[in-house]
């Protein structure tokens, strides 16, 4: 008799540590429901219990579903998810980190500049044009120079194919973002 009800206890435990992912997911299903007040609890329920979300469904909600969280009380999340690792450009995590501080710029624009102006230092002087968007045009001319400097020494790659690859990402960025000021230094 000892022995069944040590192994229930043990179970009651686990299952106690597992109850706040199955939350968390419910939470964010029940804001796709129909009635205002019962969502706006609902959304309240899955910022609460945002670190209790699988990853995927966390990324799932930023990138496409941002309109169920879209709310002042999202901020300090937004923020916790933009501090980590910058991640490779052009990947999935690059997408999910670019959409984090888009969203944080629509929420409170002084803090999202001062992250971009961060990421972008930290991304080594290679910007998608989706994060060079979110900036100024006085802010994007400094974080240019790092790439124009790559056009007129020419890549680094060894590779054929990453060269061109990193070639027509730079000519974009400054066709897409350059001024005059970048002109003679590119003549």
């Amino acid at each position: 008799m000892k022995v069944i009800g040590h192994g229930y206890r043990g179970r009651r435990r686990s299952i106690h540590r597992r109850r706040f992912i199955p939350r968390a997911q419910s939470c964010y299903r029940l804001t796709e429901a129909d009635d205002a007040e019962f969502v706006s609890k609902a959304r309240s329920a899955l910022i609460a219990s945002w670190d209790d979300l699988p990853l995927k469904s966390q990324q799932d909600v930023v990138v496409s579903r941002w309109s169920l969280v879209d709310v002042p009380e999202m901020l300090p999340v937004l923020i916790r998810m933009a501090n980590g690792s910058v991640p490779t450009a052009h990947t999935w995590a690059a997408t999910v980190r670019d959409t984090v501080l888009s969203h944080i710029k629509q929420l409170a624009p002084q803090t999202a500049r001062q992250m971009i102006l961060s990421e972008l230092h930290a991304s080594q002087g290679e910007p998608t044009v989706e994060l060079l968007s979110l900036l100024q045009p006085e802010d994007r001319v400094a974080v240019l120079q790092p790439t124009v400097e790559r056009i007129i020494r020419g890549p680094l790659s060894k590779d054929r194919l990453e060269r061109e690859f990193e070639q027509r990402s730079d000519f974009a960025r400054v066709d897409q973002f350059g001024d005059a000021s970048i002109l003679p230094q590119m003549k």
